[in-house]
């Protein structure tokens, strides 16, 4: 009966033993999953903080390229601003990939500093952009304004260029001789020399000219070439010894004579006198005489 008791009191012992040791398992395997779930939890958080803060990063990189990717040409002092920028958020982004909780919590802070700060930065270039746009207006409303005075000149020019040909041409007119009182006389030659004035075409040898030239202040003084032509009814230009051609309002004209007279400005009378070596027909002639570029002056004859 005393063994009985005995094995009863150790195999109870064992019980409790085993109880308490299943307890105690229990109690470890339940802290272990407890510091695991703590582990995991603290993983996922630090994994999370890492992607939200890697992505502001992201954000201020892609702000701060966006602010100055329109400005052609930034001055030094913002060229410097944006290379620490922008070497900052690197390193910003080198100490995430290994940040633990501790340190996460410092490159929080100091993103916090250089998003105010970029911000600032980006408020800045906002600013030189909106100046830019306001210069590149008024550049091109001044460019506007110099082309419209260019072409108002240009156009002045021409006016002027225009008149002063015009002026030059009038004044070129006006110093033109003129022949007045242009008296014709179809002569003919005795064989003793005596000129005898007739009408007929066949004792017809010789033409004299006779005319005065009034006074021209604006016309050049000295000698003045003329050149004479004398046409016959049907047109045809008189030509003999000393006849030629020369340039007439832009054409070749044949002349008949050519002679130069001496302009004193004093309303002097002139003589021309021409001798046909070819016969004479009947008809009406005309006679025109040139000088300086313009007709001088014109008359007819008519020959029976």
């Amino acid at each position: 009966m005393e063994n009985y008791q005995e094995k009863q009191k150790k195999n109870n012992g064992i019980i409790y033993f085993l109880i308490v040791a299943v307890i105690a398992l229990l109690g470890v395997t339940l802290y272990l999953f407890s510091q695991k779930k703590k582990v995991e939890q603290k993983i996922v958080y630090v994994t999370d903080e890492r992607t939200k803060l890697q992505t502001e990063v992201d954000q201020l990189t892609a702000s701060l390229k966006d602010a100055t990717g329109n400005i052609s040409k930034l001055n030094s002092e913002m060229q410097v601003k944006q290379q620490e920028f922008q070497q900052k958020l690197a390193a910003l982004s080198a100490q995430l990939r290994v940040a633990g909780p501790a340190k996460l919590a410092e490159v929080k802070r100091q993103l916090a500093e250089l998003k105010e700060l970029i911000a600032g930065y980006v408020k800045e270039i906002e600013e030189l952009k909106k100046q830019n746009q306001e210069l590149t207006v008024q550049r091109d409303s001044l460019k506007t304004t110099v082309v419209k005075v260019s072409e108002k000149a240009a156009g002045l020019e021409r006016d002027n260029l225009e008149l002063s040909t015009k002026a030059k041409a009038m004044t070129r007119a006006a110093a033109a001789l003129k022949a007045t009182n242009i008296v014709v006389q179809t002569l003919k030659v005795k064989g003793n020399g005596k000129e005898v004035v007739v009408a007929k075409a066949k004792k017809t040898k010789k033409v004299k000219l006779s005319f005065k030239i009034h006074q021209n202040n604006i016309a050049q003084k000295g000698l003045h070439d003329v050149h004479i032509r004398i046409l016959d009814a049907a047109g045809n230009t008189l030509e003999g010894e000393g006849s030629g051609s020369f340039n007439f309002d832009n054409q070749d004209l044949a002349y008949t004579y050519k002679t130069s007279i001496d302009f004193t400005n004093d309303d002097k009378d002139f003589e021309i006198e021409w001798t046909n070596a070819q016969p004479f027909v009947t008809g009406e002639y005309s006679i025109m005489l040139y000088s300086d570029g313009f007709i001088m002056g014109q008359a007819k004859f008519i020959l029976k």
